[in-house]
Order: structure tokens, then C-alpha cells, then sequence
């Protein structure tokens, strides 16, 4: 590439991020205070929620979280039935990690149940429950709503929240591993 045609890319990825920077400063500027405050609020609390690894919880607060963003966020039908989506797929994880942790022989017979390749997980070890599906799909939801302009606070619950689903879906395979009798998996 000529080095003016290098020069003018180079110019106008700086205005670019001049532009967005000067919108996000008025964004925030039209932020009350006491909003950020409870944004950095509730991205501490999912951090700690991301530590303690509490599944039920995690997706309780997922649940919540949907609710209100159909209820009060949400505007396009596109979105609506993303979210309608998610939570039918919240409550099928809640119903699996349930039944995992509460009813291990149950859970077999589920696990027996998805025994084709195509309904397996990590090289055919483990079964690609709802569960595991939601985490996959919620995930995807948030990673796109990443993409949208956020202020830095709501980026920052947005990445709590992929933090704290990680973590519910790290201990939620551990339970599959250890329920099936399989070996903890190495790092």
C-alpha cells in the first residue's frame, strides 16, 4: 500500500476514535452520578459471584437481568425474542443444574439419554445439555451486545456478567465431570 494512502487510513482511524471518545464523554456527562455508582455496584457484586462460582445464583441474576432488559430495554422484536430465548433458556439450565446437583442418578439417565456424537461435548465426554447450551448462547448474546456503544460502565457490567458466566459454566462442567465419574480435567 502507498505510504499516503497508509497515512490517510492512519488519519482517519484517529478522528474515528476522536469522534467516539468525544460522544462517549458527552454520554457519560449526561449520566447521573448516582447511575455509575450503581453500575460499578453491580459489576463488583458479579465479580464476586464470578469468584464464589455460585451456578444458582449466577443464573438467578441472568434471569433477573432479562427480565428487566424485555421489560424495560428491549424495543426491537428481534431483541424481544432474544430474550424471550434466554429466559426459557435460563430456567432449562436452572432445571439441569438442579437435577445435577440434587439427583446425580437422574442426571445419568439424562446423560445416557444424549449419547449420539452430535448431542456430546469435550470429545464426546460430557453431554451438551440445555445447559450447557444456554451458557454458549448467552454468552453470544452478550459478546453482541458488547459491540454496541456502551458507556464504560455498562461495558464493564456487560464484562462482569461474561465473568461470572464463565465461572457458573467452569463449575457446572466440574459437577458433569465428577457426577459421570470422570477425572477432574487438567489445565
Amino acid at each position: 500500500m502507498p505510504e499516503a494512502d497508509q497515512k490517510r487510513l492512519v488519519a482517519a482511524a484517529v478522528t474515528a476514535a476522536r469522534l467516539e471518545t468525544g460522544m462517549t464523554e458527552r454520554l457519560m456527562a449526561a449520566v447521573p452520578p448516582e447511575v455509575l455508582s450503581i453500575r460499578d455496584e453491580q459489576a463488583s457484586a458479579l465479580g464476586r459471584l464470578a469468584k464464589d462460582g455460585a451456578v444458582d445464583a449466577i443464573l438467578q441474576v441472568e434471569r433477573r437481568t432479562m427480565r428487566f432488559e424485555l421489560t424495560r430495554v428491549a424495543k426491537d422484536k428481534d431483541r424481544v425474542s432474544s430474550l424471550n430465548n434466554g429466559l426459557v433458556g435460563v430456567d432449562a439450565a436452572l432445571l439441569h443444574y438442579y437435577k445435577l446437583r440434587d439427583d446425580p442418578d437422574a442426571y445419568r439417565v439424562l446423560d445416557r439419554d444424549l449419547s449420539l456424537p452430535t448431542n456430546r461435548r469435550n470429545n464426546g465426554e460430557l453431554p451438551d445439555d440445555q445447559a450447557r447450551k444456554f451458557f454458549r448462547a448467552q454468552r453470544a448474546r452478550l459478546l453482541n451486545d458488547k459491540r454496541s456503544r456502551y458507556t464504560d460502565s455498562e461495558t464493564a457490567v456487560l464484562d462482569a456478567r461474561l465473568a461470572a458466566l464463565a465461572a457458573a459454566e467452569r463449575k457446572y462442567v466440574a459437577l458433569q465431570r465428577q457426577v459421570l465419574g470422570l477425572a477432574p480435567r487438567s489445565r
